[in-house]
């Protein structure tokens, strides 16, 4: 018979090793090109020194049970600011989409300005903040 200190470490060690990979994180980022109201799936590229944590972001379009195309888009995210471009592709016989799109943010205070690469929008920072964003289900810890 196990007496009740064994079984408690073995139940100790049981659960330091469930909870030893890292769990997924969700995350609200500015994104000019947000997702149609969805959560994203993301992995952590990277973190330049002016804090912006760069995503990868690849989510498949799926008709019943096969992969039609995969989106995928980079991200880079901070606080004040954000820039992303957004690739697509799909082709069968007789019809063929390609779509490349990018924009970028920067809110200062009140104010947001926002390019998409043809015109540049000065909005209220608030407008931007609110309809403007992605959430997205992060793979690793992430430093926002």
């Amino acid at each position: 018979m196990m007496s009740l200190s064994f079984t408690l470490l073995l139940s100790v060690l049981a659960c330091s090793q469930v909870f030893a990979a890292p769990m997924p994180a969700l995350v609200t980022v500015i994104a000019p090109i947000p997702g149609a109201g969805q959560t994203g799936t993301a992995t952590i590229l990277g973190v330049d020194q002016a804090g912006h944590t760069t995503f990868a972001i690849a989510e498949p379009v799926v008709d019943g049970s096969s992969t039609l195309t995969v989106l995928t888009a980079t991200l880079v995210a901070g606080a004040n600011f954000a820039s992303e471009t957004f690739s697509a592709s799909f082709s069968q016989p007789g019809f063929a989409f390609d779509a490349v799109l990018g924009g970028e943010c920067t809110i200062t205070g009140d104010i947001a300005v926002c390019n998409d690469g043809t015109e540049t929008v000065t909005t209220d920072a608030a407008f931007v903040t609110a309809s403007l964003t992605q959430v997205l289900d992060v793979a690793e810890p992430t430093p926002l």
